[in-house]
């Protein structure tokens, strides 16, 4: 099964061929192991793996590879690389983004007046959801290409029937599948930088966790963090199935926060997800080698980009109470 878009970076197989074999006793011996077994114990065995998994031609780059970001090492936080987000690329400059982005504002605007009649937007107490309309679609403009793919807005509302974010779908890519059998489905949230989120949007995944792979004390990470919730089949990704997403993911995000845009999608696993009870990171990364899907301890989740797909951009309203 290939993933369209990452066939622009050569061909990438949805089950890589194997890069390493090792043996461990941990492995042996339980019905269901790995809810049993050391992960610590286990992360730290397989880091003789750790050059070959990075070898392995067919995984996909994180950001960092990419030098699409660069380490604050003070405030141990990730940070867009300038060079990299340039107009040579197609990088389009915030001022110059908002100041092209007024007219689509204002016919976006009239067409939810129209659509949603019971909203007021004139209001004040809409404030929230204009800055969220206008951040998303400035967002939307900070590269050349993005707009093209643009379907349609609209807005999501709460359980209290208030709209809560703005969602604007995306054409989704053509898949092409072979006869891998699919197990479970998930929508998912990735809250995001708005340069993250044009370059996700522009290569159709994702990236893996961001991490320095010549850093010794790290298995190369192949899955990226998400709040997600699990569908029940592969029907139409509909408005209803954004509202549970957004859900999710709206107490972790928003527009004035460091992460200001939700990239929201699909997933599909080959085998059921695992759980973990503890861990942190790391029994999340090690898992990821094995699963398609992991649900951590503190309730994100991790996904594997190969088998995901990027339905759409939501820009979630902060409301000050």
């Amino acid at each position: 099964m290939l993933h369209p878009q990452l066939l622009r970076h050569g061909l990438h197989l949805w089950v890589s061929k194997p890069v390493a074999h090792f043996s461990s006793d941990l492995l042996a011996g339980h019905p269901d192991v790995f809810r049993k077994i050391d992960l610590l114990f286990l992360y730290q065995q397989m880091l003789r793996l750790r050059s070959q998994i990075a070898a392995n031609k067919s995984r996909v780059l994180n950001a960092y590879e990419e030098g699409m970001l660069t380490e604050n090492l003070v405030q141990q936080t990730w940070c867009p690389n300038p060079v990299y987000f340039s107009r040579s690329r197609g990088y389009i400059p915030y001022d110059t983004a908002a100041s092209i982005s007024a007219q689509w504002y204002q016919f976006v605007l009239s067409n939810f007046s129209d659509r949603y009649p019971n909203v007021a937007f004139a209001e004040a107490t809409c404030t929230p959801i204009r800055r969220a309309l206008q951040f998303l679609i400035i967002a939307l403009n900070r590269h050349s290409a993005i707009s093209a793919w643009v379907e349609n807005f609209e807005l999501i509302f709460g359980m209290d029937q208030q709209p809560t974010a703005v969602y604007v779908s995306l054409e989704p890519p053509t898949w092409r599948s072979d006869n891998v059998q699919i197990v479970q489905y998930f929508g998912f949230g990735h809250n995001t930088s708005v340069l993250a989120m044009a370059s996700a949007v522009l290569d159709g995944y994702v990236r893996p966790s961001a991490c320095d792979i010549d850093d010794p004390e790290w298995v190369v990470p192949n899955t990226f963090y998400a709040q997600g919730a699990m569908f029940g089949s592969d029907a139409s990704f509909t408005t209803a199935h954004v509202r549970r997403v957004v859900d999710q993911t709206r107490k972790l995000g928003g527009v004035e926060s460091p992460r200001p845009v939700c990239i929201i999608g699909q997933v599909y696993a080959r085998q059921g997800h695992i759980r973990t009870t503890s861990g942190g990171a790391y029994a999340n990364h090690i898992l990821g080698q094995f699963y398609d899907a992991v649900h951590g301890a503190d309730s994100r989740r991790a996904f594997r980009p190969q088998m995901s797909i990027i339905k759409g951009i939501a820009a979630i309203a902060t409301f000050i109470i």
